[in-house]
């Protein structure tokens, strides 16, 4: 985006229900001149899961995808997803990232959490 975004967002709240989804929106932006609005939703995919990630076992997971959205006037477009595992007491385990439509995967795994 051609501006500086500047706003604070749930990332998680874990108070909410398997399949609960929340949206922020930002304010309006432009990318490379053109007038645009961006908003994320957030979809609860799974709470109190368990996983192996890298060898490691962890339980207590919760499981959200993101959906990064942008509207040129047209309507809105999903361009990208996430999602995010985070496992109790220790936060973010695995990611996975993707376009839309999908071009491009990134996963990340931890191998190592240590909480200080």
């Amino acid at each position: 985006m051609d501006n500086p975004v500047n706003k604070e967002v749930i990332v998680l709240d874990s108070s909410l229900a398997t399949n609960a989804t929340w949206t922020t929106n930002f304010a309006p932006n432009t990318i490379g001149g053109a007038p645009v609005t961006v908003k994320i939703t957030a979809l609860i995919l799974a709470k109190g899961a368990t996983a192996t990630v890298s060898s490691i076992s962890y339980s207590n997971i919760i499981k959200v995808k993101y959906t990064y959205i942008i509207n040129f006037g047209a309507g809105d477009t999903p361009v990208g997803e996430e999602e995010i595992w985070y496992a109790k007491g220790k936060g973010n385990i695995y990611s996975k990232s993707n376009d839309v439509p999908v071009t491009q995967t990134d996963i990340t795994e931890a191998t190592r959490v240590q909480i200080l």
